[in-house]
């Protein structure tokens, strides 16, 4: 069989481009999107990463050695306090890096032609965990909320007051250094998950509409950025995202800034869960905004919002953004020296192997759709993929022609079968029925697309990975489910339904196979059409707390037949320490006497926030339950 993939990382080649930057303009409230537009013709192949003094000399190694083979043409480089400010010294974190530093760092990207973008986090994020960062703590009259104290308790991340005038005197000045030195054509201001804003500690903010403070801040950044200095301002969306719409990320208080705030800021899309689809990048190109989607940890989440962005191909998808948290000063050297590096575990490790694996994929390619089966049966007919291919092409670039093979290939791209083929249509998407032997695959279109001025080239588009698995037979399978309390939008699966299709989701959290409730239990009745005899119930769950799933803390089995008044039957305590690594599934069995009745209820409770010893103590902590089964008759 044949690796489609395995070429594409060892025999890359680095495509020298340059970009064609129009000069920017402020805009206000109301007015139409500006000309201003970043022309290029191949995408945007990004990193975005925190520095400090210790950590830099590997991050220039990084750029000089790793990233032109993998692609990568642009750095954002997360700055905030961690630079020998001279305007206001008293500003610097420990370890800033030194005027010095930072310049051989820029002329290393420059000699390897990969743009540089500085980020100072704006407006939240001024504080982490029980530490505040050094503007409110020299100049807490910029606080929004004063009278919290300074170690935190009780919130996520402090802000500047939005309504204070002084605090952009400082803020600016801090910024204007960073100009200086980097010299760059953009500038990337944060702006993400500001919780406290027109808080009622705030004498200029309380009453306030949270949605108009928060464009008044991103303009007054715009008027600085864009308007003084003429440099593409970049921000993160989650605030900008409407929940009514998308509920993964979004800005429940603040969506409605959207439509008050410049066109022509370039919105840093973060999505970093699995998702059968991202409905937020068309969110913001149908709203006139430039899109630049960005992961993080999850291999496979970035896989599927690379193709995301292919799918919503044009001028305003930029390209992808791999983001980089928690471990910023390592990341360097697992690059350098491989997943094998004795510090890539955890979140760090997934930020790596994301930007390793996919990083050398993200090249132009015409617009596609790709639609795969969820939750398939190896007792189901057939499943059905559906493929098109459309004359849009992404990344700016005016295709010729294009036509692709679909292809069913395993989780490490062998190819199984080859289902057909496609070419270039507007409109018509082609359905492939298929039955395949039960094991984890994808789909994929294996083509070449021909540009206007550049000839043919070879492009690959996978979809996520999808599950072929034996059913287990059971009474309860295919009985109407609900839950009493909705699980998580970030991994839904198929709602309640998937606790009893007869199949039990992989060894892997993030495949969108279990059921996940974060933070509260699960309690899931079932209705068996009838009242029958009941000797077993067991409910399956997994566990991988690197990623803050946990076992349940305990389980509960009761029975009704009227749905009314239902009767504890057994109460189980997991098995599986929470310390083991994982993952692993257990199954929650019980063995009862002979009961009937015609209603199931399973309750798990949830352990809450993962434990202090966990590195994400105090954090919610994810329940993750596949099937419900009641009196199991076999195993396939």
């Amino acid at each position: 069989m044949i690796k489609r993939i395995i070429p594409r990382i060892f025999f890359l080649f680095f495509i020298t481009f340059s970009f064609t930057c129009e000069s920017s303009r402020s805009i206000s409230i109301g007015e139409e999107e500006t000309s201003n537009s970043i022309l290029h013709p191949m995408p945007w192949n990004a990193i975005h990463i925190g520095i400090n003094s210790n950590s830099i000399d590997r991050l220039i190694d990084a750029v000089n050695n790793v990233m032109p083979r993998l692609g990568i043409n642009l750095l954002i480089v997360e700055v905030n306090y961690n630079f020998e400010y001279e305007s206001y010294p008293q500003l610097r974190n420990d370890n800033p890096v030194s005027k010095i530093q930072m310049k051989k760092l820029i002329n290393a990207c420059k000699n390897n032609e990969i743009r540089i973008i500085p980020q100072f986090q704006s407006l939240g994020h001024q504080s982490w965990s029980k530490k505040t960062h050094p503007l409110l703590k020299n100049f807490p009259e910029f606080d929004e909320t004063p009278m919290i104290p300074l170690d935190n308790p009780g919130i996520y991340c402090r802000s500047w007051c939005p309504l204070n005038p002084d605090v952009y005197d400082v803020v600016f000045t801090l910024i204007d250094e960073l100009i200086e030195v980097f010299e760059p054509d953009a500038f990337h201001v944060g702006m993400d998950e500001v919780r406290l804003l027109a808080h009622d500690q705030c004498d200029r903010c309380r009453g306030y509409d949270p949605a108009v403070l928060y464009a008044k801040a991103v303009r007054d950044m715009h008027a600085h950025i864009s308007g003084r200095h003429g440099l593409k301002m970049l921000m993160w969306g989650d605030m900008l995202i409407d929940p009514e719409y998308i509920t993964f990320v979004a800005g429940p208080l603040t969506h409605r800034a959207v439509d008050m705030i410049p066109k022509d800021i370039i919105i840093c899309d973060w999505q970093y869960g699995l998702q059968s689809y991202y409905p937020s990048i068309a969110y913001f190109i149908d709203r006139g905004f430039q899109v630049l989607p960005s992961s993080w940890d999850n291999p496979d989440a970035a896989l599927a919002l690379m193709h995301a962005g292919r799918r919503n191909a044009g001028s305003k998808m930029l390209g992808h953004l791999f983001t980089v948290w928690g471990g910023s000063t390592i990341l360097p050297e697992i690059l350098i020296e491989g997943l094998n590096h004795d510090k890539a575990k955890g979140h760090i490790r997934g930020a790596a192997k994301a930007i390793l694996d996919i990083a050398p994929m993200v090249n132009a390619a015409p617009r596609s759709t790709l639609i795969i089966p969820r939750g398939t049966s190896a007792s189901d007919s057939s499943i059905t993929i559906s493929a098109g291919l459309y004359p849009v092409g992404n990344y700016d670039k005016e295709i010729v022609g294009a036509s692709a093979s679909v292809n069913i290939i395993t989780d490490d791209y062998d190819v199984v079968k080859t289902l057909g083929d496609i070419i270039i249509d507007r409109s018509i998407i082609k359905n492939f029925k298929t039955k395949l032997v039960p094991g984890k695959y994808r789909a994929a279109l294996f083509g070449s697309v021909e540009f206007d001025d550049e000839g043919r080239k070879e492009f690959e588009i996978f979809s996520n990975r999808f599950g072929v698995a034996d059913p287990i037979s059971h009474d309860g399978r295919g009985a109407v489910t609900w839950v009493s309390f909705p699980p998580s939008p970030k991994y839904p699966a198929n709602g309640a339904v998937t606790l009893t299709d007869g199949i039990v989701g992989p060894m892997d959290w993030d495949w969108g196979d279990w059921l996940s409730f974060e933070g509260i239990d699960l309690e899931a009745t079932l209705d068996l059409g009838k009242v029958i005899s009941i000797q077993n119930i067991q409910l399956y769950c997994l566990q991988n707390q690197g990623p803050y799933v946990f076992m349940p803390t305990k389980v509960y089995f009761s029975l009704s037949t009227d749905g009314i008044t239902f009767n504890e039957v057994s109460e189980l305590l997991p098995k599986t320490s929470p310390k083991y690594d994982g993952p692993i599934i257990e199954v929650f069995d019980a063995v009862i006497p002979h009961t009937t009745a015609r209603y199931v209820r399973v309750k798990a409770d949830n352990t809450g926030v993962c434990p202090d010893w966990h590195p994400g103590a105090g954090a919610k902590a994810w329940l993750m339950a596949g099937e419900v089964v009641v009196n199991p008759t076999s195993l396939k």
